[in-house]
């Protein structure tokens, strides 16, 4: 999305704290560093924690505004009251539904602007924090969408492989001209208790580590008393000295390897939830009509 009006496809970004933040595309295809997006005081767009952003012309004023979420689960719009190429934007305003503002269930609302029904009116599409995705129809002919209530599109899944706080990308994954939706989630899994015979090995693995650290603070003191002894007296720099020694001495680099690998094999005795994020494909249906 061109959102300094240059010709080039720039970067937006929400972020948990809820600052929203441009990366612009430079003339040799790379990013900028990040510039936040600001209300026309000066003041940074905020719509909440844990935002997400999208840039539409959402009024039709020929100016690309924010559609955002949050944590909470609302979509707000802000207004472009800057320009093409250096936006400001206005106070936001809640996004409403059915005439009445709205939060998606679950929260952790990601909106999206598009014409899903083909009708040439952008609707809005969002996903949510339970896993589903709802969309709602843009009702109004001209000037800011006015919606319908939401329908749903994917329905939560309480048990399968999917996960929650989904955001969602429409895109015609199979080129048959038919929209589609990916959809990334998030997944927390329970954690996983040890297995018996490395509880069993674990007072094993700590008296070695013990004995492990205890040889490379020796051959640390050696190298460091190998340096201060020198003919003409220890180099200026004797940390880095100091590291240069140890790093081509092979008993020391050997030593710290398997201290990693008995600090990993013991620290994966404490069970611990794992997380995971999946990218899923819908190929939108062509027997059903809309």
């Amino acid at each position: 999305m061109d959102i300094t009006g240059n010709g080039r496809g720039d970067l937006i970004s929400g972020s948990w704290p809820g600052q929203l933040s441009l990366f612009p595309r430079l003339e040799d295809g790379s990013l900028g560093p990040a510039q936040q997006l600001l209300h026309d005081d000066g003041s940074p767009v905020k719509p909440g924690s844990a935002t997400t952003v999208y840039a539409v012309d959402w009024d039709g004023d020929g100016l690309l505004d924010l559609v955002c979420g949050n944590i909470r689960g609302e979509v707000w719009w802000y207004r472009n009251v800057g320009s093409a190429s250096k936006p400001r934007f206005a106070e936001g305003e809640r996004v409403l539904a059915d005439g009445h503002p709205f939060t998606v269930p679950g929260g952790d609302s990601g909106p999206v602007v598009v014409d899903w029904n083909g009708n040439g009116r952008l609707d809005l599409i969002v996903g949510c924090g339970d896993g589903s995705v709802r969309w709602y129809a843009n009702q109004a002919e001209q000037g800011p969408p006015v919606l319908a209530a939401g329908e749903l599109l994917i329905p939560a899944q309480r048990e399968g492989p999917r996960g929650s706080r989904v955001k969602v990308h429409v895109v015609d994954w199979n080129g048959n001209g038919h929209q589609d939706l990916l959809l990334g989630d998030y997944r927390r899994h329970p954690p996983q208790s040890p297995s018996p015979e490395d509880l069993e090995r674990s007072p094993e693995w700590q008296q070695e580590l013990a004995q492990v650290q205890t040889r490379l603070r020796v051959l640390r003191r050696q190298a460091l008393r190998e340096l201060r002894s020198q003919d003409g007296g220890p180099p200026a720099d004797t940390d880095a000295a100091l590291e240069a020694a140890l790093g081509e001495n092979e008993e020391y680099q050997a030593a710290q390897a398997r201290e990693a690998a008995l600090t990993g094999k013991l620290n994966g005795l404490r069970p611990r939830a794992r997380t995971s994020g999946h990218v899923w494909v819908f190929l939108r249906r062509t027997d059903a009509g809309e």
